[in-house]
């Protein structure tokens, strides 16, 4: 059954090793994002429920050096082991085009996320996330995201290495311009989390490579992105 199990799950990687290498493009901009993430029981009113609070900070840099600042606060309802919804409120400011004044946004947001019970020793997650955005000096709109995410669990090591991969759909309502194109990012992301301090369950890290294509009058615009990311749970 172990050998059975193995080969099943070594089939899955390869799998998606193949999908995965044609995403795997060249692009003209380079950029490295980087995230601090802490979590905050606030009580537990029922068995396998609870309500946390989120706070992340995250910072990315492009070939010009800064370019966008974005800070989040979140109150986390976890209903159960596969079912949870997130109401939070974040703060963004971004030079547009990578150059020029910071231009702040306020952005309220709304996730509902659904898990999947691990099956042999691969989970599914599923993020649709609602997001209004208000930029200084342009019209509101919403933005509308679906992320699919499939991790396999693999705690073989004392540092719990899980690899995974994700594919978010972005689609904006906000009219005139390139983004009258509804459907206007797509994000192929591989990576994986690890603890990097056994001893020290409660810290984890995701590092990851990611392809962001975005839509403009010239058409798909593709971005290779870099990333870290710290969480730490109480």
């Amino acid at each position: 059954m172990r050998v059975f199990v193995k080969s099943c799950c070594r089939a899955i990687g390869m799998t998606l090793a193949l999908v995965w290498v044609p995403r795997i493009s060249e692009a003209a901009d380079h950029q490295v994002w980087l995230k601090l993430s802490i979590g905050v029981p606030i009580f537990a009113p029922w068995d396998d429920g609870r309500i946390v609070f989120d706070a992340e900070q995250e910072e990315k840099f492009g070939k010009r050096g800064f370019i966008d600042s974005e800070t989040l606060a979140m109150i986390k309802l976890e209903a159960c082991p596969y079912f949870a919804i997130r109401l939070g409120d974040r703060f963004v400011y971004e030079r547009s085009r990578g150059r020029g004044d910071l231009v702040p946004e306020h952005r309220p947001t709304l996730d509902v996320v659904l898990t999947t019970p691990e099956f042999l020793t691969l989970k599914l997650d599923s993020r649709t996330r609602f997001e209004y955005r208000m930029i200084d000096g342009r019209d509101d709109h919403m933005r509308y995201r679906e992320r699919l995410r499939l991790k396999k669990e693999w705690s073989v090591t004392r540092w719990k290495i899980s690899p995974f991969v994700s594919e978010e759909l972005f689609f904006s309502d906000r009219q005139g311009g390139s983004a009258a194109n509804v459907f206007v990012r797509n994000r192929a992301q591989i990576g994986f989390s690890f603890v990097p301090f056994p001893s020290l369950q409660a810290l984890a890290c995701n590092t990851y490579y990611m392809v962001q294509h975005d839509w403009a009058e010239s058409g798909w615009k593709p971005i290779n992105v870099y990333g870290f990311e710290c969480v730490y749970k109480f």
